[in-house]
Parts: structure tokens; sequence; C-alpha cells
């Protein structure tokens, strides 16, 4: 059986969140990969960053990727 938690705290351990500030506002991003290959940036909401995890980790031998949490208040 699939062991979901477990899973995704390995891709945490991979892929940490981490925050920047932009004029004031926190924008909170995960980011990995291969250094210097092509970026693709997945965009999400509703805490439902964990979407993109298959999607990074079949990507990461080749490319960059960065998620990105977009919240709207």
């Amino acid at each position: 059986m699939r062991d979901f938690k477990a899973e995704y705290s390995d891709f945490l351990q991979q892929y940490p969140f981490q925050t920047i500030d932009i004029n004031g506002i926190n924008i909170q991003y995960q980011y990995g990969g291969k250094e210097g290959a092509p970026v693709i940036v997945f965009f999400h909401g509703l805490e439902m960053h964990e979407m993109w995890m298959p999607y990074a980790l079949h990507l990461k031998e080749n490319k960059q990727t960065t998620s990105i949490v977009c919240r709207t208040v």
C-alpha cells in the first residue's frame, strides 16, 4: 500500500519550503532539480502544492522546477 505521508516527507527533504518577501507579501515556494537546466514553474493555491510532487520528482534529472503557492485574499 502506498504511504503518501512518507513520500511527502521525503519530498519535503528534497524540496523544502522557502519564503521570499516581495513588497511586504510573503511568497512561499519550493525549488529543486538540475542546476543550469531549463526551469518549469508550477503555480497553485488552496494548499495543493503536493499535486506537483510527482512531476517535480520525474523532471528533477533534466529540469529545475519551482512550485509557487498563490493565495488570494
